[in-house]
C-alpha cells in the first residue's frame, strides 16, 4: 500500500510533495479549501483524489479509503507577512491541526508528519498504530 493525504497541497511545499508522491505511485488523497488553486497536473492525476471543504467538517466516510501511509498536514492559516502577527489568525491553526490529528488516526495512517511554517520552521512527526 502506497497512500497518503495531504492538506496544503494548494501551498508550494504541499503542492510540490503532492507532485513528487503521485510520480512515486502513490494514491495521493488532497484535502483542499479552494480545488481551483490546484496545479493542474494534480487534478488530472488518476494517483489523486481532491476532497474540497474545511477539515474540521470532515469525516473519515469522505475518503476513498480506511487505511493510509502518511498524513501530511501543511495546511496553514496566516502564513502572509502581514498575517503571521495576527494572533486570533494563528491561535485557529491549533483547532485545524488537532482535526487533522484526529482524521489521521481514524483513518489508520501510520505516521503523522506536520510542518508550521508560520511557527519558525518547527516539524512534529508523530507514529500512530491506528488507534
Amino acid at each position: 500500500m502506497k497512500r497518503a493525504i495531504i492538506t496544503g497541497a494548494t501551498g508550494f511545499i504541499g503542492g510540490w510533495l503532492a507532485r513528487e508522491l503521485i510520480h512515486a505511485g502513490y494514491e495521493t488523497t488532497l484535502i483542499v479549501r479552494d480545488a481551483g488553486r490546484l496545479l493542474p497536473e494534480l487534478l488530472s492525476s488518476p494517483n489523486s483524489v481532491v476532497i474540497q471543504g474545511e477539515l474540521s467538517a470532515l469525516s473519515a466516510d469522505d475518503f476513498p479509503f480506511r487505511e493510509y501511509d502518511t498524513f501530511f498536514h501543511l495546511s496553514w492559516a496566516g502564513v502572509a507577512p502581514e498575517q503571521k502577527h495576527n494572533v486570533s489568525l494563528q491561535l485557529s491553526n491549533i483547532p485545524m491541526s488537532l482535526s487533522a490529528l484526529e482524521l489521521s488516526r481514524k483513518l489508520n495512517c501510520g505516521l503523522f508528519v506536520s510542518a508550521g511554517t508560520a511557527a519558525g520552521n518547527v516539524i512534529i512527526i508523530a507514529y500512530s498504530e491506528g488507534n
